[in-house]
């Protein structure tokens, strides 16, 4: 197989499936998985797919339209924020970022009495006004694919606050790190976990034992992992 028809057939597998592990590819191009990995760095540094430790992740199903994330895996996602709402205090100051799992405990942080929510995300402060929470939009420069805030602007926002706690999702996790394909909301969330006393971390199993390019943190760094 020449080398154009192999990343030809790495591509199309890895958007057909999803995600998919270097040994598997391996397996069906017939390959090593030394000129596997490097077919997708090519591919990654072309845009068009995201490499995770062992594997690799299709863009067209990391960055579909916020309302398909939202409502990928629902139930899942529903019951995960509604155990991490039960971890706010009454007139305590949260942030939440602008991931659609963590965006699930927006109905119920509603009834704890007079909390302040800060966020990064473009969706989340509309549903926080809608739900007639106070809270904060950090502003900064606008992320299209995830619809958060990032930048001086919103780093300037949360190093002016302490946080009672901090609840964040991200693309992937193992037994080691928590990590994201975003370098940019990436260096956000490092800046918003020193200002915080807590952190939550928020994550359904389809990001289970996948590690990406940037390190958000160590496991061990965070307070609790809420799956």
């Amino acid at each position: 197989m020449s080398k154009n028809s192999r990343i030809e057939d790495i591509l199309r597998l890895v958007n057909s499936k999803g995600s998919i592990s270097i040994g598997e590819l391996a397996e069906m191009t017939f390959a090593s998985r030394s000129t596997i990995r490097r077919d997708i760095e090519k591919l990654e540094s072309q845009g068009l797919i995201r490499r995770y430790h062992g594997g690799a992740e299709s863009v067209l199903a990391l960055n579909p339209p916020q309302i398909v994330r939202r409502h990928r895996n629902r139930a899942e996602k529903s019951l995960i924020a509604e155990k991490a709402a039960a971890l706010v205090n009454p007139g305590s100051t949260i942030f939440i970022d602008a991931s659609t799992t963590v965006q699930y405990m927006i109905s119920h942080l509603a009834a704890i009495k007079k909390i302040t929510v800060y966020t990064n995300g473009a969706d989340a402060a509309i549903r926080l006004s809608e739900a007639n929470i106070r809270s904060i939009c950090t502003g900064g420069e606008l992320l299209a694919e995830s619809m958060a805030y990032v930048g001086s602007i919103a780093a300037d926002t949360v190093k002016k606050v302490y946080f009672d706690a901090m609840f964040f999702s991200s693309a992937g996790f193992d037994s080691e790190v928590i990590s994201d394909w975003s370098e940019e909301e990436t260096v956000f969330r490092r800046i918003v976990m020193k200002q915080s006393a807590k952190k939550y971390f928020l994550a359904d199993s389809s990001k289970q034992n996948k590690r990406y390019t940037h390190i958000v943190c160590h496991i061990n760094e965070i307070d609790e992992k809420i799956i």
